[in-house]
């Protein structure tokens, strides 16, 4: 029955997250996975969530459009993954803002997000004891270099996170889905530190920000259960599912590298004198009240609550039943009396402030140096983005290369293949055309016969007609046998007479051999039997 109503609570709670989504969300642009984009990605992904405005002390930071009452880390569950501790959040902003940059609570205009480039499960400083755990967002000074890890000079971190930027839970609910209405009120927050450590842990394997932390076994042995863990899956969309199966995270991490040219769309700047947006004002109206309320009194560090713990007490022990921590008692009794006093008194604020000083001079000593880091950093981040660019163009170059290559082999080989085609093509009509002179010589041939077998057939038609006629026809025949008699003498007498002429000539030519041109005239030519008929 109670998983039946928190399945019920939890689809309930992503109806109405849906529903109070800004109805100025686009949905977000793809990209590869590890592509290279610069901040302008932050400045377009996350205007229609908040509003973003130049302060002097960040740059472009970016204000969530959220209720009052908000922090940062606090919608969504913790998620052990091969990373480390992953903060998997409900909210839209949530791969951008929990995992680049800095959060800073400013005193007037409350929660911005300042970007940054580098990615991260989650960029929180931990704190660990007496069974509470809590995480405050890391400040803009704690600077991450990739050869160095993350740093602040030297400097505590907690002296540059309020008291109440962590956010506390008992340990059996830090794995929770619904971690948000299991934290304590920040009022506590004084009395928790005091029984805490900072067990703040970050390390790069297999050059990945990996968040250690909390120890999984402590958590394990405070929920009564083993944790569950998650692989990471990169994926080209910042609106794709997270957790399509139990033992994965969909985690959207592109490559982002420094833009100081770049601005965001509709942005004001308070460092030109621009009035700020009316979501600002508005929070700068609600700090005044809360001021006044209590009374003015400055903010309250981590670091500040350490140095007033009694002396002799432990760090890690509260002084009260476990569960109960209340604020460490002073000693009423001890009160300065006198002049002597009160000058001991006067010494002591008088190195207070000179302590103070020395310190402030030291943070700004390390802040220089911090940027001058941070520059540097930068500048061989950006000598690297232009390397891996310069390459994936040489690469780009080989690969088109390539391609154009297997093209023309391709060109070639189909060409060659034409060619074949064409050839068997060709040697195919020719020998069709070869089949086809063969037939037709061959009904020439059979055409010729048959008018020869048809004429042949005519003739001995004819040849019997007039075999018919002559038979039938005696004298007729009679008169046509004395006809071919005489024929055949005139052509006897013709020859006979040739002959004796030729011979007459001759015997001329032996008697007169000089004559013999002048008296051997010409034969008159033989009439035909045709002409003498």
């Amino acid at each position: 029955m109670r998983r039946g109503s928190y399945i019920l609570t939890l689809a309930l709670m992503g109806v109405l997250a849906l529903l109070c989504s800004p109805a100025s969300a686009q949905p977000y642009s793809q990209y590869p996975s590890g592509a290279q984009v610069d901040v302008g990605i932050f400045y377009d992904s996350l205007a229609p969530y908040g509003e973003w405005v130049e302060m002097p002390d960040y740059g472009w930071s970016w204000a969530p459009r959220v209720e009052r009452g908000w922090r940062p880390y606090t919608r969504g569950q913790w998620v052990m993954t091969d990373d480390g501790w992953f903060w998997d959040s409900d909210e839209q902003f949530g791969w951008a803002a929990y995992h680049y940059g800095r959060w800073v609570n400013d005193p007037y205009y409350g929660w911005v997000w300042v970007p940054g480039t580098e990615w991260a499960p989650a960029w929180v400083s931990w704190r660990h004891g007496n069974g509470y755990t809590g995480w405050a967002p890391l400040p803009p000074r704690a600077t991450w270099l990739t050869h160095v890890g993350l740093t602040i000079g030297g400097i505590n971190i907690d002296a540059f996170i309020g008291a109440r930027d962590y956010a506390f839970v008992r340990d059996r609910a830090f794995v929770d889905r619904g971690v948000y209405q299991r934290v304590l009120p920040p009022t506590q927050n004084v009395t928790i530190i005091n029984v805490t450590n900072n067990v703040t842990n970050y390390t790069v394997v297999n050059q990945r920000v990996v968040n250690g932390g909390i120890a999984v076994a402590n958590v394990e042995r405070a929920v009564g259960r083993s944790v569950p863990r998650a692989r990471t899956v990169d994926v080209d969309r910042a609106d794709a599912p997270r957790r399509a199966r139990a033992d994965e995270v969909a985690v959207f991490r592109p490559d982002v590298r420094a833009a100081p040219e770049r601005r965001p769309a509709q942005g004001r700047s308070l460092v030109k004198g621009e009035e700020p947006p009316p979501l600002l004002v508005e929070r700068r109206k609600e700090r005044e009240q809360e001021r006044q309320q209590k009374g003015n009194e400055p903010a309250v560090t981590a670091k500040d609550v350490a140095q007033r713990r009694p002396a002799g007490q432990p760090r890690d022990k509260a002084r009260n039943a476990p569960g109960q921590p209340q604020t460490p008692r002073t000693d009423a009794k001890i009160q300065p009396q006198g002049a002597q006093q009160q000058s001991d008194q006067a010494q002591q604020d008088a190195a207070r402030q000179r302590a103070k000083d020395q310190g402030q001079q030291k943070l700004d000593a390390q802040a220089q140096a911090d940027k001058r880091a941070k520059d540097a950093q930068q500048v061989r981040d950006q000598k690297q983005s232009d390397q891996r660019q310069s390459n994936q163009q040489q690469l780009d170059q080989q690969r088109a290369k390539q391609a154009s290559d297997a093209k023309a082999q391709a060109d070639k080989r189909a060409q060659d293949a034409q060619q074949v085609r064409d050839q068997r093509q060709g040697d195919q009509r020719q020998s069709n055309q070869q089949q086809l002179d063969q037939q037709r010589a061959k009904q020439a041939s059979d055409a010729k016969a048959q008018a020869d077998k048809r004429a042949q057939d005519a003739q001995q038609v004819r040849d019997q007609r007039q075999g018919d006629q002559r038979q039938s026809n005696p004298q007729q025949q009679g008169n046509q046998q004395q006809l071919d008699q005489q024929r055949v003498k005139r052509d006897s007498d013709a020859q006979a007479q040739t002959g004796r002429r030729a011979k007459g000539a001759q015997q001329e030519a032996k008697d007169n051999p000089r004559d013999r041109g002048k008296k051997n005239p010409k034969p008159s030519p033989t009439p035909s039997p045709a002409g003498q008929e």
